[in-house]
């Protein structure tokens, strides 16, 4: 089974990681992310502009199919 990662590192420099076994949408740097549907979403001071993205790609021991990984930094961003 496929693993997919994704980690997003705050303004504040507060990391949330989020796993699924399905691809996560395509995130690219401009895009701005917001969690308001997550409870915990103020830890993240989000809404937030993304500024870095980081691709990785590594296959972990006895698994037949290599886990992905997206980290993305963000910076502070306020919606109009």
């Amino acid at each position: 089974m496929s693993r997919y990662i994704l980690t997003i590192l705050s303004p504040m420099g507060e990391e949330k990681r989020f796993e699924s076994s399905t691809p996560f949408m395509p995130i690219a740097k401009g895009d701005v992310l917001s969690f308001r549907l997550f409870q915990d979403a103020d830890a993240l001071n989000l809404p937030a502009r993304v500024v870095e993205v980081e691709h990785m790609l590594w296959q972990e021991p006895g698994d037949v199919e290599p886990v992905q990984m997206v980290s993305v930094a963000t910076e502070r961003y306020t919606l109009d």
